[in-house]
This record gives structure tokens, C-alpha cells and sequence, in this order.
């Protein structure tokens, strides 16, 4: 029986030389963690940087090897006589984790250009379409909507939306509830995309249609029309035509750094300047579109949190409408981080 047993330990431990299919869970699940909060702190504190008037940088995780070695060794040695049994096991094990994570800082004129562009207004209307809210798209991706012109923090240029542009976003944002309009992309004799919006009129609620008609009023529209062409630009061509003035993503970012609290003193050594954000949300009476605090210590559990001028920045973790905002501009920045070659990051790991 005990060479049986012998023989049984040893099988046993050879069995647990293979680590890989165990790691694969585990190892997935805390990579995509990790990469999402560093995109997370990286926003944020090139955000910070921006209304510092610090260049911002953007750093890309290019490629994550992450490889494991498990060795071991096993010695017995065992000896059954009629007066004395007696058996020596011995063992070595030895476990190695070296993951290898490269960095690649994007750059490039492509990443320059999509950082710079303005977003396409098909792209707005895209993002209205698939769920999220037609105000807070509006608020944060758009400068002008037929002329009525959104508030504007940056500076030199910080002035207040117009009275009617609040009113127009809540009643798209009531029409989008309702499921009363839509959007299409068509091609035009030119072969370019052009997209048209258009609104629902069968069996269209009686209240729905009231705020259609306010809506259309509001922009200039011809009431009979139910497509209206969408273009770039600040002014419409005609009566069927809605121009939307886009902002680029570096000119969101731009934007929201009017929303940080940043230290009393840093403004008076004129390190930074004084924003109207907040002041002209309030005399509009609508929401603060984000809130990024600071404190000198660091917050207990915040969203995410950066250092910077050695002050912590950071979101609050129950502040969802700030969180909600926050993962927009993640999401436009992800369209845009894409610099020469733009290779997705790359997960290997080879483990025995």
C-alpha cells in the first residue's frame, strides 16, 4: 500500500503544474479594471491640466504580456523492510509573474486632426438615437443649434447660452421620451452622407405634437415639413435645414474645465483664472452640467481622484449626474484617441 501511496502524492503534485486556464478569469477581469481606471485618471487630469493652461498628454496602454512560470520538483525516497519501514519525501516549488505592459504615447497629425475636428452632427444625433439624453448630449457636444448659442466658459470668450437654448434641449429631450422622431443617413448626388431628422406623425400624441410644433417654431422651421436636412454651421440654408455648430473634443474638455472648483489661491497667484460657469447655470436655473472638487487631502472614496499642484481633484462617487457627464466625454475621446497606426492594445499571456 504505501508505494501505492507513493505513487499517489506524486501524481498528485505534478497535477498543479498547469496554472493557465486558472488565471484567465482572474487575470481578464483585473486587466480590464486596471486599464479602465487609468483612462479614467489619465481624462481627468489632462482636464485639470487644461485649466491650468498645462498641455495636455495622452498615453495609450499599447500591449499588456503578462507571463507565468511555475516550476517544481519532487524527491522520494522510501525503504520496506521486515523491521523498519521508513520514506523521504521532499519538494521545490517556484512561481514567477512577470508581466511586461507597454506604453505608446499617442501623437501624430491623425490624432491631432480627430482632436480638433468638430463632431459631426450625425454623430449627435446618432448618440440622441441610441439613448443618451438629448440635453446633456446637447449641452456638452454642441455650440449652436439655428443660431441659438450654447454658454461657453473659455476664456476671453465666457458668456451665457441664450435664454431659448435651454428651452430648445428640454423640448427635444420631452420628444425623445415620447419616441416621436428619428434619424437617417442618406446619400446624396455627390455620393456624400447627408443626415436628416424627422419627426413622427401618426398616432402622435395630441401634447407630443404641441411640443413638435414649439420646437419648429423655436427653430425657425417650416411647420408642414416632417425631414429637416442637418448641416454643420451656426446658421441654417433655408426652412428645412437645422445647422448644428459642433465642438471638437479637446473643446469639450476645454468647456468642462469651467466646472472645477479649483483653489481660491491658486486663482489669486494667477495660476489659473476665474470661470462664469457656474454663475450663468445658476441665473439659467438648470442643473451644474459636472463638478470636479478639490481638496488639499485626499478624498475617502471618490469616482476617481488625480493630483495635481499638490491638490487632489477628484468626483464625487454619489455624484451620478457628474459620473454620467464624465463617461460621455470618456466615450467622445474615445472616438478620437487614435494616433498613427492606431493599434488596439494588445493582451498576451502565456502561462504553463
Amino acid at each position: 500500500m504505501k508505494p501505492a501511496l507513493l505513487l499517489a502524492i506524486t501524481v498528485a503534485l505534478f497535477s498543479c503544474s498547469s496554472i493557465g486556464p486558472k488565471t484567465i478569469p482572474r487575470d481578464r477581469s483585473n486587466y480590464i479594471n486596471s486599464v479602465a481606471e487609468s483612462w479614467k485618471s489619465q481624462t481627468l487630469l489632462n482636464i485639470v491640466k487644461l485649466r491650468y493652461a498645462d498641455a495636455p498628454v495622452f498615453l495609450e496602454v499599447a500591449q499588456i504580456v503578462s507571463g507565468y512560470t511555475l516550476e517544481s520538483q519532487l524527491a522520494a525516497e522510501a525503504e520496506f523492510t521486515n523491521f523498519q519501514d521508513s520514506l523521504i519525501l521532499g519538494g521545490e516549488g517556484k512561481f514567477i509573474d512577470r508581466p511586461t505592459i507597454t506604453y505608446s504615447p499617442l501623437s501624430g497629425s491623425n490624432f491631432v486632426r480627430k482632436l480638433l475636428a468638430p463632431i459631426p452632427p450625425s454623430a449627435v444625433l446618432s448618440l440622441i438615437q441610441s439613448g443618451w439624453p438629448a440635453d446633456l448630449v446637447l449641452r456638452t457636444t454642441v455650440q449652436a443649434v439655428n443660431g441659438r448659442r450654447n454658454q461657453s466658459g473659455m476664456e476671453r470668450r465666457q458668456s451665457p447660452a441664450d435664454a431659448d437654448f435651454h428651452q430648445l434641449i428640454n423640448l427635444l429631450r420631452e420628444i425623445q421620451r415620447s419616441g416621436a422622431f428619428g434619424m437617417r443617413i442618406e446619400q446624396r448626388a455627390n455620393h456624400n452622407d447627408a443626415a436628416v431628422l424627422f419627426f413622427y406623425h401618426e398616432a402622435l400624441d395630441p401634447n407630443v405634437a404641441v411640443i413638435i410644433r414649439s420646437l419648429k417654431q423655436l427653430l425657425g422651421l417650416n411647420p408642414q415639413s416632417q425631414r429637416y436636412k442637418v448641416a454643420y454651421g451656426a446658421i441654417p440654408g433655408d426652412k428645412d435645414e437645422i445647422a448644428i455648430l459642433t465642438r471638437s473634443a479637446i473643446q469639450i474638455m476645454i468647456e468642462i474645465t469651467a466646472y472645477i472648483e479649483v483653489p481660491a489661491k491658486h486663482i489669486e497667484q494667477n495660476r489659473t483664472q476665474k470661470t462664469t460657469a457656474l454663475k450663468t447655470d445658476l441665473e439659467a436655473n438648470v442643473q451644474q452640467l459636472i463638478r470636479i472638487r478639490s481638496s488639499k487631502e485626499r478624498p475617502e472614496d471618490p469616482f476617481i481622484a488625480v493630483e495635481y499642484e499638490n491638490y487632489w481633484f477628484w468626483i464625487n462617487a454619489q455624484d451620478f449626474a457628474s459620473k454620467r457627464v464624465f463617461g460621455f466625454l470618456m466615450l467622445i475621446l474615445m472616438l478620437s484617441e487614435t494616433g498613427e497606426g492606431g493599434k488596439l492594445p494588445v493582451l498576451t499571456i502565456p502561462a504553463g
